[in-house]
């Protein structure tokens, strides 16, 4: 019997999980805590994906089970269309995944300079934290 739910977690999924509902690529950006009715704590996901009509990026919620994703964003939202992907939505997609993977590049070329950042941040709240007692210069010993 096929999965009912296109949305189906047992444990809150970390940020950034992929998931692909019927061609349709979904990024999971944020989640939140939420308390239900019954006084049980889950969570609100939300997703990015981009809408099959323009192609601009557009967010959704769901809980940890859903049945359905938007696959619109709110202006072309419409019950009972067919998603038909269209070129100039197809065209904006690959823009924003390409602005979005020179970006991750730039990240990771610049780590070890936040990593230097990092570390000389580290040694002077170190420095603060436990300063040098001052100790009386060494007097060199006579040679014989």
């Amino acid at each position: 019997m096929p999965n009912r739910y296109d949305v189906n977690y047992e444990k809150p999924p970390v940020v950034g999980t992929e998931l692909a509902v019927m061609g349709q690529r979904y990024r999971l950006i944020r989640r939140e805590p939420y308390m239900r009715r019954d006084g049980e704590w889950s969570s609100v996901l939300t997703w990015e994906a981009y809408c099959c009509e323009c192609g601009n990026p557009f967010e959704t919620k769901s809980g940890l089970r859903a049945k359905e994703l938007h696959r619109r964003c709110r202006k072309h939202r419409e019950a009972g269309l067919r998603v038909q992907w269209t070129d100039a939505a197809i065209a904006r997609r690959a823009e924003h995944e390409e602005r979005r993977a020179a970006a991750a590049k730039r990240w990771e070329e610049r780590r070890p300079e936040r990593e230097a950042l990092r570390a000389g941040l580290r040694a002077k709240q170190e420095a603060k934290r436990h300063p040098k007692r001052w100790e009386p210069p060494r007097q060199a010993e006579p040679s014989a």
